[in-house]
């Protein structure tokens, strides 16, 4: 998500809820990009609200997407290589790997642990939130 800076003298009143402009990009499982802008509010009001502007590549391709494993095991059988590692990518990726392991087994601390499909560990949203940023789908 990137997070546009707000503009420093606004003509507009601005809700208190409201927030700067924003593009999110999404990835897996539903690809998308939007796009959410302070526009004015239809009338004689001079006041802003969030007015999102969405591609959701699902519903522009009208055709059923792969799930990620799908596409994997398509692109196998098709023979396209694209979205796999070279001997040496996956040699330089262990590299940086092994020594996160390494400190993990000489730590009295492990990973943290959260269950499937949530947002993660609290411990990642309190990792981000003493810097005073939270992630998209907290916010």
């Amino acid at each position: 998500m990137i997070h546009f800076e707000d503009v420093p003298h606004s003509i507009f009143e601005r809700a208190p809820s409201a927030s700067a402009n924003r593009l999110v990009i999404s990835l897996q499982p539903r690809d998308s990009i939007t796009l959410i802008i302070m526009a004015k509010n239809p009338g004689e009001t001079m006041r802003l609200r969030p007015v999102d502007l969405r591609l959701d590549m699902a519903e522009s391709a009208r055709t059923p997407q792969l799930d990620a494993y799908e596409r994997l095991l398509t692109d196998v059988i098709k023979g396209n290589l694209t979205l796999f590692m070279r001997r040496d990518e996956l040699d330089a990726a262990w590299r940086r790997i092994d020594p996160i392991r390494e400190a993990w087994l000489q730590s009295d601390e492990r990973p943290r642990s959260y269950t499937a499909g949530s947002w993660g560990p609290a411990a990642a949203s309190s990792l981000i939130g003493k810097d005073g940023y939270a992630w998209h789908g907290e916010i």
